[in-house]
Formats: structure tokens, sequence, C-alpha cells
């Protein structure tokens, strides 16, 4: 290293601490209140003379739900009959589980908060395209410690009624430092790489792949909704709240049903991920630990009738290939690959254009498996007998991270590609239009 590289290197560690502080404070200061207001709506709306501690609380377990921090659920006591229920010995005596899942639609506001922070952060202390990511990361440890901090009170005692059960919900420490250090830091460099305006096809095809994802997935959310509505009897009329089952479903009750309501919207992207990988020819199921997976969403095994355990009368679910309609889901990933494409190839240099389609389609592939895994739902536990024998268990519910990789590299880049093409061919349009208009007589 030359001796003015070390100071310059120095220089860029040293600098824009505090610009990079004060941001990442500010997203996360956004962020904690939605937490919070939705803390306070989901106790005035349930009602039972909760104090401000405990509003705190469920704002700490909010916040953890935005940022995929998983929650632990301690019970013991001699009426324990939940872990007999879940496949658990008959006998136990003490049950921990943890639950980790991301409402992404909460996820993505923090996420939008904190490149925006990276942005702000860059901008303010300049530099290369290399120094600026690392000045937008520097926001990470701030906001990573903030959280940490607010999730510490999210301690939750539950009293079920007159039964020999004590049962407590608590936030993982070490997770709700980790995981939004690692969201924080991530975007928040992807923001202060933004700010230096460089990147030129890879800039594009990035832009394109973020495009592919959200497009395909506002397109499969709005099949959601036409299903539920055409077929509002069916399970599909419970997944969005456009249908009059789901209103007297849910708001049958209206306090707590708002808050269900409030929750299950910042859930549609979940949703809406779950279905993708369905839609582009794959599996969303249970994956544990330990055995064999067990799809229950693919286009050849499509639950037909669902019977939850607790309804009467009792029955199988029924699963079998998807009714032709449901192949127009097939468009979604098509249409919004296609957009994709054409989205790069438009923000990419002119002799490009077709690497930056094709690149939005890797780019594409690498996002897919990320929002499958954060819209997951994963779940372990360890149940222990009153002989001290510990059973441990674990399964994440959602998407096959692996398939859906694959078939969206298909995807993406085919998809890509075509979008690019488009956008060429307009191209050459309009600049055919445009000559001829100049070399048209006046």
């Amino acid at each position: 290293m030359s001796r003015t590289a070390a100071p310059r290197l120095r220089g860029v560690l040293t600098a824009g601490w505090g610009r990079a502080a004060r941001a990442g404070a500010s997203a996360f200061l956004v962020v904690a209140a939605v937490a919070e207001t939705a803390a306070l709506g989901a106790v005035l709306a349930v009602g039972g003379g909760r104090s401000p501690l405990d509003v705190l609380r469920l704002g700490g377990a909010e916040l953890a739900l935005f940022h995929r921090v998983p929650l632990r659920l301690s019970a013991e006591g001699t009426d324990l009959w939940l872990a007999a229920a879940a496949g658990g010995p008959a006998d136990t005596s003490s049950l921990q589980v943890r639950i980790a899942v991301a409402l992404l639609g909460a996820t993505a506001l923090a996420g939008w908060r904190i490149w925006r922070a990276g942005r702000a952060a860059a901008e303010a202390a300049g530099g290369g395209t290399a120094a600026r990511a690392l000045h937008g990361a520097k926001v990470g440890p701030v906001y990573a410690v903030l959280v940490l901090l607010a999730t510490l009170p999210a301690r939750l005692p539950l009293q079920p009624g007159a039964l020999d059960l004590r049962v407590e919900v608590s936030v993982a420490p070490l997770g709700a430092f980790l995981l939004p250090l690692a969201l924080a830091a991530v975007v928040g460099a992807a923001g202060g790489w933004w700010s230096s305006g460089a990147g030129g096809a890879i800039r594009a095809a990035v832009l394109g792949g973020w495009t592919m994802l959200l497009a395909s997935l506002g397109l499969v959310l709005g099949g959601l909704a036409v299903a539920g509505v055409v077929r509002p009897e069916g399970p599909e009329g419970l997944l969005t709240p456009t249908t009059g089952r789901y209103a007297r479903a849910v708001l049958a009750r209206p306090g707590a049903g708002s808050a269900l309501l409030a929750h299950h919207v910042a859930a549609l992207p979940n949703e809406a991920v779950w279905a993708l990988a369905s839609a582009m020819g794959g599996c969303t199921g249970a994956f544990p630990r330990r055995g064999e997976p067990a799809p229950f969403l693919c286009p050849e095994r499509f639950p037909l009738e669902v019977r939850l355990p607790w309804l009467r009368p009792p029955g199988e679910n029924r699963f079998g290939p998807a009714p032709w309609p449901y192949l127009l889901f097939l468009l979604a990933p098509a249409v919004g690959c296609a957009l994709g494409g054409r989205r790069a190839a438009a923000a990419a240099p002119r002799t490009r254009r077709a690497a930056a389609g094709v690149g939005a389609g890797v780019a594409f592939a690498a996002l897919v498996p990320l929002v499958g895994w954060a819209a997951s739902v994963s779940i372990s536990s360890v149940a222990t007998t009153a002989a001290g024998v510990a059973r441990a268990s674990a399964v994440r519910l959602g998407p096959d991270l692996l398939a859906s990789a694959g078939l969206a590299l298909g995807w993406g880049v085919a998809g890509g590609a075509f979008g690019a093409a488009l956008a060429a061919l307009r191209s050459r349009g309009r600049e055919t239009l445009r000559r001829g208009g100049l070399d048209r007589p006046g």
C-alpha cells in the first residue's frame, strides 16, 4: 500500500460516522413509530386495560417481526397440552419455541428508510463508488443497537385462564442485533453505492431485477384478489381483504378484527412471495430439518379443499392438479420479467441494452430466494418431559428456495432478454420516425 493510499483509506474508515449515525437513528425512529402505533392500535382494539409499558413491550415484539427477529415462547405447567397437539411428548413439562417471520410490508418500509439513510450519509461524505458504499453501510451499527434496545423490554406474560400454564413471549437478543445490522449495513451500502451514479449496465440490471420482483409480486397479488372474488367460498376468499366472506370472518369482532386486518395487510407481500414460487413452476410447502418436504402449493399439487384441524366436521385436505384458470398465474412472472428487462434496457447505454436485460434476470434470481427466506415462517421447538428427556424439531414453511432460484433465473433471463428486445425495437422505431420527419421536405 502506498504512502498516500493508507491515509486515504484511514480517512474513509473514520469519516462520516456522525452523519451516518444521525441518518440511521432517523430511519429507526420512523420504523419504531410504525411498530409502536401498531402495538397501540392492537391494545386499544383488544382492550383489557393494558398499561403504557405493555404497549412498549408489544411494540418491541412488533419491531422484531419487522426484521425477522425470532420470537421466543416459553411455556411450563401441568396443562401443557399444546406440545402434544403439535406432535410432542404427551408428558411434556416445559416447551421452548422460536418463531421467525418477517411482515414484508413493514420490512419493505424499513428497507426503504435505511436505503435513503445510506444514500444521505454517502452524499454528505462524498468520495468514489466504494467509499460511498462504505459510508452508507455505516448506518447499520446505530440502527441495530437501537433495534436491540427497543426489543429488550418485549417480555409478554400470558395468562391462559384458569389453566396451570405459565407462558411468556420474548425476543431473542442476539437476533435482535445481528439481523437488523445485516439489513441496515447491506441496504445502507446499496443506498450509498446508488448515490455515486456509477454502474452503467450493472446499475441498470439491478434496477431491472427489482422491477421484475415488484411487478411479479404485484401481479400475483392482483391474481389472488381476483381469485378470491371469483371463488369467495374457497380458501382464496380469505387470502386478501377484498371479499365479503373475509369481512364477515375477520371483522365479526371489529376490535380484534381491525388489528388482524392491519397485520394481514403487512403480510400480503408474504402471500405473494409464496404464490410466486408456484406461479414460476415451483412449490411452497413445509421443509423440516429432518425428513421429507411436504409441498402444499404447486402446479401439480394444489389445495382443492382445506379443512383446518379445529373445525367441524373433520375431513381430509384434498390436493390435485391446479384448475386450468390458475395457469393464468404464469403470466405474472412472464409479464413481470419482461417489464423488468425493458426497464433495464431503457436505463442502460445503447450498446449494453441486451446485457442489462439478461443481467436483470440474474439480479431477479438472486432476489427471489432472499425474499423467499424472509417470507418464510421458521419454527423450532424443544419439548422437555418430566423425566428430563428433550425432543427438538424444526421446520420452515415457505417456498422451496433452491428451486425458486433456478426457476427465477430461467424466467428472469428469458423475460429480461425479451423485454430488452422490445425496448430496442421501440427505440429503433422512434429513431426511424424522427429521421423520417427530419428528412421530409418542409
